[in-house]
């Protein structure tokens, strides 16, 4: 994507993988002079996220890291102090996210729903051999769909869990957990529910939003936004679709050429690790499965 974003720019990709004609080097230890880049993209598995932050905060200065989300399996000590680093949660580039971030009328509550059968999310692999089964590369439900946590406190404030359920209830061949609900508060009265799932064999992303005078639904793989105010006779529909690789240019685009003040900030990241932590410890969910 960059090469397309900044096609004069020169690229260079760490991967144990050569299918990429800009594949250099196959890990970063190999490369050459690593401080002399302007952007980093960290988008390996979780697991080895925070160890790569790690080398390129030691030897860059005054740069911009991107770190694909979630930050860390968990949350860690580790604070950069020579770079400027960003989260990749590029949903907040969202327009339905946009949208929702907009509304004026006072929110009271909102219920996210996002679920997808998990074999059915990388075609030609076998799931049970993804990070997503595991739990020492990072997986789980909770921070591969940790978008939504993010979002929810982008748009309207740290998130306090109060209850949480979940655990792995299938009998899916994975060992982290498959399914988490949970409910909470931001800004003290707010009431928040999320659900996340690999388990809906009908893909679903969806966000409900009750405002003092109206109703809004997000629906993320339909690209529409469903809305009845007071005083409206009718429901509108609005058609708010984006093609896939748009939240990630925009990211892109605000964090290089900007200041990214859309962006996931590090701390915004490390944010959602605690709330992350917080549901599992409320579910009698450990590190090494229930």
């Amino acid at each position: 994507m960059l090469s397309g974003l900044y096609p004069d720019s020169e690229i260079a990709i760490v991967s144990r993988h050569s299918s990429h004609k800009n594949v250099k080097y196959k890990t970063i230890d190999e490369v050459e002079d690593l401080r002399k880049y302007d952007y980093y993209v960290i988008a390996s598995e979780t697991s080895l996220h925070e160890e790569q932050l790690r080398k390129i905060d030691e030897v860059a200065r005054g740069k911009k890291i991107l770190v694909e989300k979630p930050l860390f399996a968990r949350p860690g000590k580790f604070r950069p102090v020579n770079n400027v680093v960003f989260v990749g949660y590029n949903l907040r580039y969202h327009p339905l996210v946009e949208y929702v971030r907009n509304i004026s009328s006072k929110v009271i509550s909102v219920s996210v729903f996002t679920g997808q059968y998990l074999p059915n999310w990388r075609p030609g692999s076998d799931y049970s051999k993804s990070y997503s089964a595991s739990i020492e590369q990072g997986g789980g439900v909770l921070l591969d769909l940790s978008h939504e946590i993010d979002y929810i406190q982008n748009l309207f404030g740290n998130l306090l869990v109060t209850g949480a359920v979940g655990g792995k209830i299938s009998d899916l061949r994975i060992v982290t957990e498959d399914y988490a609900s949970f409910v909470g508060v931001v800004g003290g009265r707010t009431k928040i529910s999320i659900t996340v799932e690999y388990l809906s064999r009908i893909p679903i992303r969806a966000m409900h939003v009750n405002t003092v005078d109206g109703t809004y639904i997000a629906d993320f793989i339909q690209g529409t936004m469903k809305i009845k105010t007071e005083g409206m006779q009718e429901m509108e529909e609005l058609q708010m679709g984006c093609k896939r690789n748009y939240t990630y240019s925009r990211m892109h685009r605000d964090i290089i050429e900007g200041e990214g003040s859309v962006a996931c900030s590090y701390e915004q990241g490390c944010s959602v690790l605690e709330v992350v932590s917080r549901i599992k410890n409320l579910m009698g969910w450990s590190e090494h499965g229930k």
